[in-house]
C-alpha cells in the first residue's frame, strides 16, 4: 500500500512538473513571419515606402522602411493569444540612424535611433491589455535615410508560479523517495 501511494505520488509530481513546464514553453514568438524570411507575410504595409531584402537581414530577410513626411511607412500585425495581465516583451534588430523609428505595441511606444553601419537590438516590455493587440513599426521619414529591421518577437515572461510549481514537484519526488528508501531499511 505505502510502496503505491509513493508510486502514485511520484508519477503526480512528475506530470505537474512537465505540465507546468510545457505551458511556460507553449506559447513561443506571437508574432508570424518576424524574421522577414517569408517575404512580408502576415504584414499589413501602410504607405508605399518599403523594400523586402532577401538577404540583407540579420541573418535572412529584412523589411527596409523608409519614407516621406506626406507618406510615412509603417508595417503592422495583430498578435492574438495574449493573457490579459501577462507580461511580454518586443524585441527585435534594425539598422539605421538618420533619425529615429517607433514601435508600438498596446498603448506602449518606444522610439530607436541606430547606427547606419552595425545591426542593434531593441526590447521592451509590456503588460497585456486585451487578449489581442497590434504591433505597428513605424518610420516617419524627415527626408533621409531609412531602416532594415528584422528579428522581431513578442514572448511571454514566464511566470514565477511556473518555476515555483516545477520546484515543488521536484522537491516532492525528492522527499517520497527519500521516504521509500527510508521505509526499505
Amino acid at each position: 500500500m505505502i510502496k503505491t501511494n509513493i508510486k502514485t505520488g511520484l508519477a503526480l509530481m512528475a506530470t505537474i512538473g512537465l505540465v507546468s513546464l510545457e505551458s511556460a514553453r507553449a506559447q513561443g514568438n506571437l508574432v508570424i513571419n518576424g524574421t522577414f524570411d517569408a517575404g512580408m507575410d502576415g504584414w499589413t504595409v501602410t504607405g508605399s515606402a518599403y523594400i523586402w531584402e532577401p538577404a540583407k537581414g540579420n541573418p535572412g530577410g529584412c523589411v527596409n522602411l523608409f519614407g516621406n513626411l506626406i507618406n510615412p511607412a509603417s508595417i503592422s500585425q495583430d498578435i492574438n493569444g495574449l493573457i490579459i495581465g501577462d507580461v511580454y516583451t518586443v524585441s527585435g534588430d534594425y539598422l539605421g540612424g538618420y533619425t529615429s523609428f517607433g514601435v508600438f505595441v498596446d498603448g506602449e511606444s518606444q522610439y530607436y535611433t541606430g547606427s547606419v553601419y552595425d545591426w542593434q537590438t531593441f526590447s521592451f516590455n509590456f503588460t497585456a491589455t486585451s487578449p489581442t493587440t497590434t504591433l505597428i513599426l513605424s518610420y516617419p521619414n524627415l527626408g533621409t535615410g531609412g531602416y532594415r529591421i528584422d528579428n522581431i518577437s513578442i514572448v511571454a515572461i514566464p511566470e514565477p508560479s511556473s518555476s515555483c510549481l516545477l520546484g515543488l514537484g521536484v522537491a516532492g519526488g525528492l522527499l517520497f523517495q527519500r521516504r521509500k528508501k527510508g521505509l526499505q531499511i
